[in-house]
């Protein structure tokens, strides 16, 4: 392992513990980590001492051979907390590192609170960890020696230093100064970013093939971030600098430290003019007088470094139009094309780029059309160009530019390809506002959608779906529902087609698919659901909802449950009816809500939809708050579960209010529940019990007409006592009679004709010899 992959590690487990708790995940990788890379450091050595001075950094004893922003970090940190360095040795534990780390984050003005770095440490008892007492210098080139006479010879200069040997003989330590806080303030910026970026993941990045991962073809963007030049003040204030224009020796050490950077870092620091502090107001007219000169220079560098045209265009555009010195930079590039490593070719597009904003809209139409600049010119400088034709009306010109970039999206060149692609990711929204006639909603959906079918690129074909995305928004809001559906299994079926089935292609296939289903989109389906004729819910409506299939179907109940309308409520469960199995498994969600009448409806759905393997569920709704809820679950449980649904209605039935108690007899009488005789006599055979629902069970045990009922109901039906005679109610005796006959064994019928004779005369008998007359007649 590499000293500065270390470094790397500790300033990663720095950033962890600075944005998170200690227990956190991230902050406890991060210090495993750690923890495994110092332990193979240390595997040959006994220790290791890191040591900051001057703003270097010195690793046992010897200055850091290649330092980046990360050694430049760890020597700050360490620096700022006046810590000559630590001594870590093997053997050294993760506890202990991250007390080390903890005295890094902790703010110096803290420390010196707590009494000091060696204080807090001994404290701490770090048994591997100790502070490094010896100071180091960093000692150039000919500092050891001094020259003849006792005189200390000049420092030799390195290769960042010979542009300043012309300079007055302090000008090196200036330029020196200047460009240490420059550093400084670079290092602020790309920090504050990293750590942005890091707290700011995006779906999109977790999804398979990261569209800036390797192999895409689309680069990375440079960090072209603005710099925080709030560093610059003290240097400007120690070197004496005021109010008024410094000196020409004075503002050349400043150049020269900004012409040492490289051209992004030039380019950030010009890009954070903003944040130049007031005071020193010298420092502000240094700048402004320097500020022609460095921006051609910035530019010049960004042009001639080894980085991703289309991530370096934009910034130089932006800047050549709103700078107030455009001809001084445009007049540098010229003046040296075909020098200093310039590219010709984007030269020439920045140039053609600046002169579009200045022609007339015919001069843009015709360059449009003919050649390459409709490629040379930006993509807002493109589509403001169609934007403007659309707003006057000019759609055959403008169809004819559009047939052009989607011409380029079967392009072998990728660059291009993907600059199409995000030109038709605006296109397509203007579908919907401000609107494009049918000639041109065409091609550019034909365009899109074969596209979809077939680019490798995830990165590019991101786009294409966001386009189509766009589409389909427009359609639903269009109601163009047909239309939506054709499109759909359009695209479904190219993809089907396909060999080489990307993870990345599907998921943008279901992404899309999605989308219909989404609350926004589902508000106008809705919307035109409730608003147009019956015929048109079962021509359009309909076929729309099960073509969405189960998404639809969890968006329904959604609204249903929320829809006070009773009549909206009404189409909404005709939908859901048609939709049949489609929808059960979010229905069967429903019966949780707290709404009742939506627990209700759901119950309503379900006894028409679905089958006995909803019985557990449904019957969780039988010990409901409200009776209107616990009826529908019965007849619900009798309609699907037949026979098999006896089993929980008998379980409720003892402890149901009567109401429940009715329905509950009345649905085990229509099943026929054979296995619910006994339990259904109990209830029958109390006198405790409303009569009411004594009857109705009478009456549940006729429709069963289980022989095993009939002695049980004979006896209840029989007058006890001989001389103070007592017997049951008159409705109740008449419902066991027809219970009895609807029985209708021999020994049935016997045993009531009996009863009936020995019955004295009066009004049951009476009532119950009729009804023994009548069933006779008729059988």
């Amino acid at each position: 392992m590499k000293f500065l992959d270390l470094v790397q590690i500790l300033q990663m487990a720095i950033k962890s513990l600075l944005m998170y708790t200690d227990a956190h995940p991230r902050s406890q990788e991060a210090l495993r980590s750690l923890t495994e890379g110092l332990g193979t450091w240390l595997t040959d050595k006994p220790s290791l001492h890191i040591a900051a001075s001057n703003g270097k950094l010195f690793v046992d004893g010897a200055p850091l051979d290649g330092q980046n922003m990360h050694t430049a970090a760890l020597a700050r940190q360490l620096s700022e907390r006046e810590i000559a360095g630590f001594i870590i040795q093997r053997g050294v534990t993760a506890d202990e590192l991250l007390e080390m780390l903890k005295i890094l984050i902790l703010k110096p003005s803290k420390l010196e609170q707590m009494g000091g770095v060696a204080k807090v440490m001994a404290d701490q008892q770090l048994r591997h960890i100790t502070l490094g007492q010896i100071q180091y210098k960093a000692v150039r080139e000919g500092d050891e020696e001094t020259g003849a006479g006792g005189q200390e010879e000049a420092p030799a200069l390195n290769s960042g230093e010979v542009a300043a040997a012309s300079l007055p003989e302090t000008a090196p330590q200036m330029m020196e100064r200047w460009r240490e806080a420059l550093e400084a303030a670079l290092l602020a910026s790309r920090e504050k970013a990293s750590a942005q970026a890091e707290s700011s993941l995006s779906f999109l990045d977790e999804q398979p093939g990261n569209p800036e991962a390797p192999g895409t073809g689309i680069p990375a963007a440079p960090d072209l971030l603005p710099a925080d030049l709030a560093f610059l003040a003290p240097v400007a204030r120690d070197l004496d600098w005021g109010s008024a224009l410094p000196s020409e020796p004075q503002r050349e050490a400043l150049q020269q430290a900004l012409l040492s950077l490289s051209g992004s870092s030039l380019w950030s620091v010009m890009a954070g003019l903003p944040s130049l502090p007031a005071a020193p107001a010298g420092l502000g007219l240094a700048f402004q007088a320097l500020a022609p000169e460095l921006l051609s220079q910035a530019t010049s560098k960004l042009l001639q470094a080894d980085l991703p045209w289309a991530h370096v265009k934009d910034p130089l555009l932006d800047l050549l139009r709103t700078s107030p010195h455009q001809q001084t930079i445009l007049s540098h590039l010229k003046a040296h094309l075909g020098s200093d490593g310039l590219d010709a070719g984007r030269v020439q597009e920045l140039i053609h780029q600046v002169d579009w904003d200045h022609q007339s809209l015919e001069e843009k139409i015709q360059r449009a059309l003919e050649g390459e600049t409709l490629w040379q010119i930006g993509p807002d400088q493109r589509l403001a160009l169609l934007r403007n034709l659309i707003d006057l009306e000019k759609f055959d010109t403008f169809l004819q530019i559009l047939e052009r970039i989607l011409a380029e999206l079967t392009s072998e060149n990728v660059s291009r390809r993907e600059e199409a692609t995000r030109d038709l990711v605006v296109i397509s929204q203007w579908m919907r506002d401000p609107g494009l006639p049918l000639e041109v909603q065409g091609p550019l959906i034909q365009g899109l959608t074969a596209h979809f079918g077939w680019e490798p690129i995830h990165a590019i074909h991101r786009n294409t779906a966001k386009a189509l995305e766009h589409v389909f928004e427009c359609m639903v809001v269009h109601e163009e529902f047909t239309m939506v559906r054709e499109l759909m299994q359009e695209i479904e079926g190219l993809c089907s087609f396909l060999d080489d089935q990307q993870e990345w292609r599907g998921f943008a296939l279901a992404k899309l698919r999605g989308r219909l289903s989404a609350e926004d989109l589902m508000v106008c389906t809705m919307d035109y659901l409730h608003r147009v004729e019956p015929e048109k819910v079962l021509t359009d409506a309909i076929p729309y909802f099960e073509f969405l299939g189960e998404p639809a179907a969890r968006e329904l109940a959604r609204v249903l449950g929320d829809e006070p309308d009773r009549r909206r409520r009404g189409r909404l469960l005709d939908v859901i009816r048609v939709m049949g199995p489609i929808a059960v498994p979010v229905l069967l969600e429903g019966l949780y809500s707290p709404t009742w009448y939506f627990v209700r409806n759901t119950l309503n759905l379900l006894a028409d939809m679905g089958d006995a393997g909803l019985i557990k569920p449904i019957a969780s709704c039988l010990g409901h708050k409200d009776a209107r809820v616990r009826a529908s679950a019965i007849r619900a449980l009798w309609k699907l579960g037949g026979p098999a649904a006896s089993a929980p209605l008998l379980s409720a039935l003892p402890t149901a209010d009567p109401d429940t108690q009715l329905e509950i007899l009345f649905g085990l009488g229509q099943i026929q529940a054979s296995t619910a005789v006994m339990g259904i006599l109990e209830l029958a055979k109390q006198s405790g019990a409303s009569l009411k629902v004594r009857i109705k069970a009478v009456e549940a045990l006729g429709l069963i007409a289980s022989p095993t009922a009939g002695p049980a109901l004979l006896e209840l039906l029989r007058r006890k006592g001989r001389i103070f005679s007592t017997a049951e109610p008159t409705e109740l005796r008449v419902a066991i009679t027809r219970a009895l006959l609807a029985i209708g064994t021999p020994r049935v019928e016997l045993g009531l004709r009996q009863i009936v004779a020995d019955e004295p005369k009066n009004q049951d008998r009476d009532a119950l010899q009729r009804i023994l007359d009548l069933h006779w007649t008729r059988t």
